[in-house]
């Protein structure tokens, strides 16, 4: 197995956290920044096709 690196990741949205999950199973360290406080509405959403799968 390669060396673990550690990574910074900055934002916590959706590519953040897809991107924590997957380099965490790698057994990668993370520090993860988000500007937010804390999570919350956005006033957005998010819609994954099936096609998209």
């Amino acid at each position: 197995m390669k060396q673990p690196l550690r990574i910074a990741i900055v934002g916590y949205g959706t590519a953040g956290q897809a991107l924590s999950v997957l380099l965490a199973r790698e057994g990668h360290a993370l520090d993860v920044f988000e500007r937010a406080p804390s999570p919350g509405p956005v006033g957005a959403g998010f819609l994954l096709q099936p096609s998209g799968l």
